[in-house]
């Protein structure tokens, strides 16, 4: 087995390393390698920890902020499938569709990242729409109209008469 890695044009070259990793089984669809315990990979877990928390933190500040119900949760679901797309590609023992170098959690993060930003955005247009299409009726029937002098000046009359 041969693993090369590619190099970026814009930092220093790495060189590649011949890596001894015995094959435990293989057939069509699976390979199963033996990876040495001091084999440097990718803290994944922590990364995606880490990605969850800031969502939380960020989606909290928003919620005070919500135009609409399920505002929140469509934005979770934006905030997760961007993180796993970014994330899954890290990871060394994904899940492949079929004889194809997609990533079923990248394909699946992706379908939920692009469905999350359609509906919030049909929901935005429906908001701003029913905003502009708004009707407001008088619900308190006719208002006298009273001046702050007014007011303050009855107040003071009252304060002014002695009780009896």
């Amino acid at each position: 087995l041969e693993l090369l890695l590619r190099e970026r044009a814009d930092k220093e070259k790495i060189l590649p390393v011949p890596l001894e990793l015995s094959v435990v089984y293989e057939d069509e669809d699976i390979l199963v390698v033996n990876k040495p315990a001091n084999m440097p990979v990718h803290p994944c877990f922590l990364y995606e920890s880490i990605w969850c928390l800031t969502g939380f933190v960020v989606l909290h500040i928003l919620s005070k902020k919500k135009q609409y119900k399920g505002q929140i949760a469509l934005g979770y679901c934006l905030w997760y499938g961007v993180g796993r797309v970014i994330i899954e590609g890290l990871r060394t023992d994904s899940l492949y569709l079929w004889g194809t170098s997609i990533r079923v959690s990248q394909a699946l993060s992706l379908l939920l990242v692009i469905s999350s930003v359609t509906v919030l955005a049909v929901m935005e247009v429906r908001r701003k729409k029913k905003l502009e299409n708004a009707t407001y009726e008088n619900i308190f029937g006719e208002v006298e109209e009273t001046t702050i002098t007014e007011i303050s000046s009855s107040e003071n009359a009252e304060e002014e008469t002695p009780d009896a």
